[in-house]
């Protein structure tokens, strides 16, 4: 019987390693690139990237682009497909040393299918010194491509360069590789030159360079070359780092430093993960049913942020008012049996006679939340449900987008605020989406914080009853005070440092692994093959579309 069981288990192993080294493979059918240089000397770069994955082939989930420096600014990307907007952006793990990973969630590409991947994101610096005229500006740049491994057939490849606005049609030059075309557009008031190559190789490196009069942007926006007693005292500082990085490089002393550094800077990242990891096979299928606190714990949001959202949902439920926010948050229980969930209920009992949340409960509090949370997900699947409710964020964010008028943009705030905080670039959206016309606040903004609004009626002998009146904003002041105030009560709830407070809950929920071995490394048996199963799971997840 236990023969049987150990064949059972290592035929499983086999299965599960073999579907996580399935193959990436897929066709770059067009690689449409704009890079569009702005007065400030700052860039947007937007792509248009079209892929069909071939038939066989593992699904195409995440795409990596790679950048031209270290300069792009994450919450700025953007990314869609089909015209559904995802929120999923990373630094790349695998385009070294600058790309960016877009996790395509719910718009993965199947194998045999094709979709349009949109992506666009702002460059702090694209420019140097022309090493040719010292007055003209120069930059260079290479369209994103992709591991021989991974791709087949050909291309269809396009670059283009728009120049800032106020330059000349012929003042521009092109480096080695002349362009195919060129023209004025009078709208952006700027040349812009086109690279198309109907038949390029999606794995060779293609590379485009212009220059343009320096004066048509800001000076500091130019990388310049050191020189004179600058370039000596950069000079001698190398010499003098080498000689020290030498000594200190044969030190043993320097080695054990390494050492402990790694040590402790592993154990703070791992302060800040509260959920512990699953060590065991991957359940299967989608937990359902989750509260936006619930899934902001599964999506490992800060756990100022989930708090905050825990209190927004106990707000929007008449429980509890906001009193104040500064310069502490006070809160106001107003009824406590409206607190239907058990984490609202011991939230709302950790509510002290001051208004403010006493730390020792509150803590208690999101011990028990996460640990109440964690136990709702065994046997579903971690990835599934978290790809699941990233679609719910991206709806939230949907819902906001088609609302035509700004009462219907505020009622959707009101309805999902606590959703569409998950967003990671929450702030960024809410200036945008709101950034122009009048709002009135929502119904739970009140002068003082998350309260109740002012009241007007007209008087007179038998005058109607007062009704609540918001004040109206313009856009961007109106987007400022909801992403100023949300900052300002997840800091208040917490009290002090973030990473504080959660590593006085890591150290209950995912406290360090003590070991119970000796100092070997090997063994075997059932441990073993489940945790290489899961390591291959990981591998495939992380090899997305593009690697």
């Amino acid at each position: 019987m236990k023969r049987t069981s150990l064949l059972a288990a290592v035929l499983l192993c086999w299965l599960a390693a073999a579907a996580a080294g399935q193959d990436y493979k897929f066709e770059v059918n067009r690689n449409v690139s704009w890079l569009v240089i702005g007065p400030d000397g700052q860039a947007d770069l937007h792509y248009r990237l079209t892929f069909t994955c071939a038939p066989g082939a593992h699904d195409i989930d995440i795409v990596d682009i790679g950048m031209p420096n270290g300069s792009f600014d994450l919450g700025s990307a953007q990314a869609a497909v089909g015209g559904e907007q995802l929120s999923d952006v990373r630094v790349s793990e695998y385009v070294k040393p600058y790309g960016v990973e877009v996790h395509l969630d719910q718009r993965t590409i199947r194998p045999g299918d094709s979709a349009t991947l949109f992506f666009s994101i702002h460059l702090a610096r694209m420019l140097n010194e022309d090493d040719e005229d010292k007055a003209y500006a120069s930059f260079r740049f290479s369209p994103t491509w992709y591991g021989s491994q991974y791709v087949m057939g050909r291309t269809y490849l396009e670059c283009n360069f728009v120049f800032p606005p106020g330059t000349a049609q012929d003042e521009p030059r092109y480096h080695q590789r002349e362009f195919t075309e060129s023209w004025y557009d009078s709208s952006a008031r700027a040349p812009v030159y086109r690279w198309a190559m109907a038949d390029a190789a999606p794995d060779e490196q293609y590379a485009f360079g212009a220059s343009f009069p320096a004066r048509h942007v800001a000076a500091g926006a130019i990388a310049r070359p050191p020189r004179g007693i600058k370039l000596v005292l950069i000079w001698i500082g190398r010499v003098i780092a080498g000689i020290f990085g030498f000594i200190l490089s044969t030190s043993v002393f320097w080695i054990f430093g390494l050492i402990f550094f790694f040590a402790w800077r592993q154990n703070k990242v791992r302060r800040m993960k509260y959920l512990p990891p699953q060590l065991s096979v991957e359940g299967v299928g989608i937990k359902r049913g989750l509260t936006a606190p619930e899934a902001a714990l599964l999506l490992e949001l800060p756990l100022d942020k989930v708090l905050a959202m825990v209190l927004f949902g106990l707000v929007r439920k008449s429980a509890v008012e906001v009193v104040s926010r500064d310069p502490e948050v006070r809160l106001k229980v107003l009824d406590a049996a409206k607190a239907d969930q058990d984490y609202e209920r011991t939230f709302v009992a950790a509510i002290g006679d001051k208004g403010a949340p006493v730390p020792d409960q509150l803590r208690t509090m999101t011990i028990d939340f996460i640990k109440n949370t964690n136990a709702k997900l065994k046997g579903f699947s971690r990835k599934e449900t978290v790809a699941y409710y990233r679609q719910i964020v991206s709806q939230a964010w949907e819902m906001v987008t088609a609302a035509g008028t700004p009462e219907l943009k505020v009622k959707a705030l009101e309805d999902n605020n606590d959703w569409m905080m998950m967003d990671p670039g929450y702030n960024d959206r809410m200036r945008s989406s709101y950034g122009t016309g009048y709002y009135p606040l929502p119904r739970w903004w009140g002068p003082l914080g998350y309260g109740r609004g002012t009241t007007t009626a007209e008087q007179g002998p038998s005058g109607p009853a007062p009704q609540a009146q918001m004040p109206r904003l313009p856009g961007a002041d109106f987007a400022n005070n909801i992403v100023s105030g949300t900052e300002k009560f997840a800091a208040g709830l917490v009290g002090g440092s973030v990473a504080d407070f959660t590593g006085k809950i890591t150290s209950v929920t995912n406290p360090v692994p003590v070991s119970s071995s000796s100092g070997s490394s090997g063994g075997g048996g059932r441990s073993s093959c489940a945790c290489a199963c899961a390591c291959a799971g990981c591998a495939c997840a992380c090899a997305g579309g593009g690697r």
